[in-house]
């Protein structure tokens, strides 16, 4: 809830209003980032281990373009 600034490679991604998602608890947890403005999925992070080997996926939106008619 509120606002929070996304970090990409180091750099801020900029200032989204939007509300984080979180399932699982550590060390297997998994969390998106949403808009609240257009409902656009702006990072999501799957973090899970299996034994000694953790898995990480990281998505994060680089551009969207809206067209209207």
């Amino acid at each position: 809830c509120g606002s929070d600034t996304p970090v990409i490679d180091g750099h801020p991604a900029g200032v989204f209003d939007c509300w984080k998602v979180q399932i699982g608890e550590r060390p297997d947890e998994s969390a998106v980032w949403v808009s609240t403005e257009n409902h656009l999925v702006i990072r999501s992070v799957s973090v899970s281990r299996n034994g000694d080997t953790k898995f990480e996926d990281r998505h994060e939106l680089e551009n969207a373009r809206f067209d209207t008619p």
